[in-house]
């Protein structure tokens, strides 16, 4: 079976959201950020104990992953962004999180880069120099799994245009057949 699992990940403020917005709203499957879940329920809080938010990633990923079958399908991040939060916390990895990361591969990774303008919201706490710090991270993260992130470039025309250059690029590197 090939494995048709596409992660979409990047720094805080990268545009992750928006890009898996725009896939969902042309018919692709998507997988939500497990992290932002946990922090909209309130399980845990990185700030306060980033290994137990770590493991609580791990079961809200894990259902979310169980709840969305489909193929092609775009995650907004996985597992491996873990290893980047870890490190820019200065935490270890969880046990549990780093048994699952082992045993999950992906088609390819999506690396956002940075679209200039950070905006704080109620999820997202860290500042510029800090979203510039976990971006580096989250990408070393990967490639130290093995995987070699493909870079998303951020597009200075409007917003727009940007995104859909952004999804045009990414959908050219998914192949078989997947039109815009």
């Amino acid at each position: 079976m090939v494995n048709e699992d596409y992660v979409i990940t990047g720094g805080p403020c990268s545009g992750k959201s928006t890009i898996i917005t725009a896939l969902h709203q042309r018919g692709f499957v998507v997988v939500p950020e497990s992290a932002r879940e946990v922090l909209r329920v309130g399980s845990a809080n990185p700030l306060v104990d980033n290994y137990e938010f770590q493991r609580h990633v791990l079961e809200q990923q894990k259902v979310f992953e169980r709840l969305n079958p489909g193929s092609p399908r775009f995650l907004d991040r996985s597992l491996h962004d873990s290893i980047g939060y870890c490190k820019f916390w200065g935490n270890e990895i969880p046990p549990d999180v780093m048994k699952a990361i082992s045993r999950r591969k992906y088609a390819k990774v999506f690396f956002l880069e940075p679209v200039g303008d950070y905006t704080k919201d109620a999820q997202r706490k860290e500042t510029p120099e800090q979203a510039i710090q976990i971006a580096k991270c989250v990408e070393e993260g990967y490639i130290s799994a093995e995987f070699t992130p493909i870079k998303v470039q951020a597009f200075s025309e409007s917003r727009r245009t940007s995104i859909k250059k952004r999804l045009e690029f990414i959908l050219d590197h998914v192949g078989n057949g997947t039109q815009i």
